[in-house]
């Protein structure tokens, strides 16, 4: 396990030591304990991992500050199996390193929380602060590596190895967004491989400078921060915060910080610089930054590749997947997905979700539209998909077809008809179930209900269940997922999504794609549908369809009434033919039919009298 190295600049072991750093400005510093037992004064007790918070912490003199925090994303429970013996010189009291908060993303005594989060308001949005991070598993067989994630004006991702720790903590410097606020989310690690992804956290320290002139020189490095996978000759930020620093020198090693090159020497205030990678193939690779008198480097080794792999995905899909509901566009799940795959240059999600839309606006343009349902939409469709030759599409259309009416049947005719295409296309297909939505009309959740059947029993490990977590027993959002209008989920919801995603979709890293589909999801190659005419016959007084195609096999007809109410169904012959409905013209002004056949393509027609 790599952690922060500071030997390959010569001068940092004596700036750390040096009385110049040693009487730097006062700093205050607050002391946060989590878990059940009580560690002594000024440690600030955190116990309740679901609910907890403090409205005001205590600094090390005792004096109050204007930071509370409180529990935004439950832990799974508490944990007192950490070190008792912890080393001197990480200042920790046995009392605080032996219990904490942990949290796991496979079930463990019926509970599931693939991540954590602490939110700290009352921060100085001008200050820049330091958060350190502890936690301890002792007599641990496996990696139980845990991921701490800073969010505030920027953003800071820290790697900590729990598994049998006594002393190593990890610590990163960030400002708060404008409304000085600090996001912490915990979840597991990268090298993490506990079979249940344990995760924990059992102490923090947040420091800051009590002197606002202070001017002693910090450099925080961000990004990259290791495990990276960076494609050789694409451009990429570095990324790191500073304080009282001019200038930085940007350097990179393929050798575990044995070798240094220089990238550039650059302004420090802008924070990042924009790298064209070299060329490389090493997944020993580490960056650098330095100032005058202080410097850091990436936590852990991360990779440079000559890759020129694409793993572009591309989501369909409505208002959850344009982020509706979510309180900030980063919490809503695509953005959380785009996120969490953003340390791989291979991976670019696009979202063409918006809301309003239904399953026919994202059909293919030269999809035959003759009335019944939408027309598509060319701007976010999935031929609009495939103009950004992706690796993989995600549909996600929750609800707006049961909104309008649409049947099941016809749903799942459009999906069928989108995973074809794809098919062809040589792009993966993923597809959401439908998700719960507030209906008052117990026929729209009905709608709802068979759609999630229907997608789960067709396309097998290729659907994901969002029904099941999300709904309650009368088919409504469950209120901790409810943005509050019974139609949107809220952040925890998002995450929820974003979380079943990455375990599916993104179970495992890389670009092959895979298109291959079970026996029972075969479908034929693409064979034009023909054209129809849906009319009246004035001497029988009764409706009549006719079909002129070179499309084989049975095809399935629904007779609608104008309200999409079914009146008959038949299967007829493929091929040129006039079939009667056995539709009164006198008593159906206006008539809709499906024709369906057994690859999933479809026409709709629609048709009235004056």
């Amino acid at each position: 396990m790599w952690f922060k190295a500071f030997f390959w600049v010569p001068f940092f072991f004596a700036w750390i030591l040096s009385p110049v750093h040693a009487q730097m400005g006062a700093r205050d510093t607050l002391l946060l304990d989590l878990g059940a037992i009580d560690g002594p004064a000024p440690w600030n007790q955190l116990k309740d991992p679901v609910m907890g918070q403090i409205t005001q912490l205590l600094n090390q003199n005792g004096e109050p500050s204007s930071v509370a925090v409180l529990v935004s994303n439950a832990f799974s429970n508490v944990y007192s199996v950490g070190t008792t013996t912890p080393l001197a010189a990480a200042g920790l009291p046995s009392t605080v390193s032996v219990d904490g908060f942990y949290g796991n993303d496979i079930s463990f005594e019926g509970k599931i929380e693939p991540d954590a989060e602490l939110v700290f308001e009352g921060l100085d949005v001008q200050r820049l602060y330091t958060f350190s991070f502890f936690a301890s598993r002792m007599q641990a067989m496996d990696s139980r590596q845990t991921a701490y994630r800073l969010i505030g004006v920027t953003e800071i991702n820290l790697y900590l190895e729990v598994s049998n720790n006594e002393g190593e903590w990890v610590t990163g410097n960030l400002r708060p967004s404008p409304d000085g606020i600090v996001k912490v989310r915990v979840q597991k690690g990268p090298a993490n491989n506990n079979f249940n992804g344990f995760y924990y956290l059992g102490a923090m320290r947040i420091s800051y400078q009590r002197d606002a002139n202070d001017n002693t020189q910090i450099v925080e490095l961000k990004q990259p921060s290791g495990g990276e996978y960076w494609q050789s000759g694409k451009t990429l930020p570095i990324r790191w915060t500073s304080v009282n620093v001019d200038s930085v020198t940007l350097s990179y090693s393929l050798n575990e910080g044995n070798d240094w090159q220089t990238i550039a020497k650059v302004a420090a205030g802008p924070g990042s610089y924009l790298w064209k990678v070299v060329p490389a193939n090493s997944d020993k690779c580490l960056v650098a930054i330095s100032s005058t008198s202080a410097g850091d480097t990436s936590q852990m080794l991360f990779t440079l590749a000559n890759s020129q792999e694409n793993c572009t995905w591309v989501v369909l899909g409505s208002s959850t997947a344009e982020g509706a509901g979510a309180s900030i566009q980063d919490s809503a799940w695509v953005d959380r997905t785009a996120s969490t795959l953003s340390d791989d240059s291979r991976y670019q999600i696009i979202n063409l979700g918006r809301g309003g839309i239904t399953s026919f606006h994202i059909m293919p343009s030269d999809f035959v539209f003759t009335g019944l349902g939408f027309p598509p939409d060319a701007t976010l469709n999935i031929s609009k998909a495939f103009t950004f030759n992706p690796a993989g599409i995600i549909v996600n259309m929750p609800s707006n077809d049961a909104a309008n009416y649409l049947t099941a049947a016809d749903q799942m005719a459009n999906f069928k008809w989108l995973q074809n295409v794809a098919r062809l296309a040589g792009v993966q297909f993923w597809i959401t179930t439908s998700q719960p939505r507030n209906f008052a009309d117990t026929a729209q959740i009905a709608i709802q209900k068979q759609v999630k059947d229907a997608i789960l029993d067709h396309f097998g490990d290729r659907a994901i269940d969002l029904w099941s977590p999300l709904a309650d027993a009368r088919g409504w959002i469950l209120s901790e997922y409810d943005s509050g209008d019974g139609v949107h989920l809220n952040d925890k919801g998002h995450r929820l999504i974003h979380n079943l995603i990455m375990a599916s979709v993104f179970a495992q890293r890389g670009c092959v794609v895979t298109t291959e589909l079970s026996p029972e999801m075969e479908v034929a190659e693409a064979v034009p549908t023909g054209s129809a005419d849906l009319k009246a016959n004035g001497r029988s007084q009764a409706w009549e369809l006719t079909h002129s195609g070179t499309k084989s096999g049975p095809i399935s007809l629904e007779v609608k009434n104008e309200k999409g109410g079914l009146l008959n169904s038949l299967i007829v012959a493929g091929g040129k033919n006039t079939w009667p409905l056995g539709e009164s013209t006198e008593e159906h002004k206006t008539i809709e039919v499906v024709m369906r056949w057994e690859d999933g393509s479809q026409l709709l027609l629609r048709a009235s009298l004056k």
